[in-house]
């Protein structure tokens, strides 16, 4: 429950979807939290580029119920298909570290050590807001 200006001060209820109750409660009481993003770019060999996917299969589904996981995707890049692009998106540093010390992310790596990955690159974001894109005019 919360006062809403936009309707003359009348004591409001908000529902939102559990995965972002944790962005709404951080704006109606303006705590200043980070959202963390991460990218992740893998260039795999041919060989391992169906394996990688195979593997990721659970790793997806298991983590998109984590407390904290906001967004989670794993895709093949359209121009080379030994390429695969990570994306995640935390509502905290803490979810991010207890999503890296879980039984499904050590099995996830635990069958990546077995391919053939020629290069990686990491990135981890910190975001301080997260919108819609708007097109200019």
């Amino acid at each position: 429950l919360f006062l809403c200006r936009n309707l003359g001060w009348r004591l409001c209820k908000i529902v939102v979807k559990p995965a972002l109750e944790h962005r709404v409660r951080r704006i109606i009481l303006g705590v200043n939290m980070s959202t963390v993003s991460v990218i992740v770019r893998i260039q795999l060999s041919a060989e391992s580029a169906l394996a990688y996917a195979e593997a990721a299969k659970a790793v997806v589904a298991a983590t998109r119920e984590e407390a904290g996981c906001q967004w989670y995707g794993i895709a093949v890049d359209v121009a080379d298909p030994c390429v695969v692009w990570v994306s995640e998106q935390w509502a905290s540093q803490a979810d991010l570290d207890a999503h890296l010390k879980t039984p499904h992310v050590a099995a996830f790596l635990e069958a990546c050590a077995a391919l053939e990955i020629l290069d990686m690159e990491v990135r981890r974001y910190e975001v301080s807001s997260v919108g819609d894109l708007v097109m200019p005019e």
